[in-house]
């Protein structure tokens, strides 16, 4: 149902003569990213206003863009509408606000990377975001889940995924067997996080605890011990979504099917 909607925005987009080009590519861009992440699955929320819901989440756009974006809005379809209303839902979240948090809880993350580490096998990788609930898109809280098995060489396989997996579904129930959890344990990860403001973690030869998404990407803590040290030295030489803030504690941005590859606020 929705990829049909999206089919007909982009034609809605195209005979729009207030967007301009470059907001056409963006749009193009979007739209492929929406079905990469399965959005095209989920069905706004009839319930919703979306004049007033368009008013809110404009409101801290440059005039220019606003103005633009209300031409566009207000000559759009329902489609055109709910799609613009998606986008411009999406989080955002800062380096300021990772440091910020860094300042006021290191040693819960700290203390977090540790208590997670013991609750994983040491043959398994486990990324484990908690996905809030959606109103605009009618979706209920859930789990996103990824269960890799170290392989001998070295690297890894994955074995097992799910996204927003519902609580209490019997594919979450079959997932957290495979890691011997219980619903006990997995709320006491979420707990975890919930103390230290963060939404997902991951262990791999560092644990990357995320505190919160910014559009598609995530503004993340990278925590590394003296073996891993060689490692992120690695990470610091090829790649530029670290920055090292303090000692074991990088900085890092992942981004997502689209946006800045590297950290897009490094100062």
């Amino acid at each position: 149902m929705f990829i049909r909607k999206v089919s007909v925005f982009l034609q809605a987009t195209f005979h729009t003569q207030t967007v301009r080009k470059h907001m056409k590519q963006t749009f193009i861009i979007l739209i492929n990213l929406l079905l990469l992440n399965s959005i095209s699955a989920q069905e706004f929320n009839k319930n919703i206003d979306k004049d007033s819901l368009f008013q809110i989440v404009t409101k801290d756009f440059h005039p220019e863009k606003i103005k633009e974006l209300e031409k566009a809005y207000t000559e759009g379809n329902d489609a055109t509408k709910e799609f613009l209303l998606m986008m411009f839902s999406l989080p955002k979240s800062s380096k300021t606000k990772l440091v910020d948090n860094l300042k006021n809880n290191e040693d819960k993350i700290v203390n977090l990377s540790k208590e997670f580490s013991k609750l994983v096998s040491d043959s398994l990788i486990v990324y484990i975001e908690f996905v809030p609930e959606n109103r605009i898109l009618t979706m209920k809280a859930g789990v996103d889940l990824k269960i890799y098995t170290k392989t001998i060489d070295g690297k890894s396989k994955l074995i097992s995924k799910g996204r927003n997996i519902e609580y209490g579904s019997n594919s979450l129930n079959e997932k957290l067997k495979i890691l011997n959890w219980d619903n006990a344990t997995l709320h006491n990860v979420k707990k975890m996080l919930d103390e230290i403001n963060c939404i997902s973690i991951e262990n791999r030869k560092i644990n990357i605890i995320g505190l919160a998404r910014s559009g598609l990407g995530k503004y993340s803590y990278a925590l590394y011990t003296e073996s891993s040290k060689e490692y992120m030295e690695k990470e610091f030489e090829q790649g530029c979504n670290y920055i090292l803030y303090k000692d074991h504690i990088p900085l890092n941005y992942e981004r997502g099917a689209i946006g800045p590859i590297c950290f897009p606020d490094p100062k």
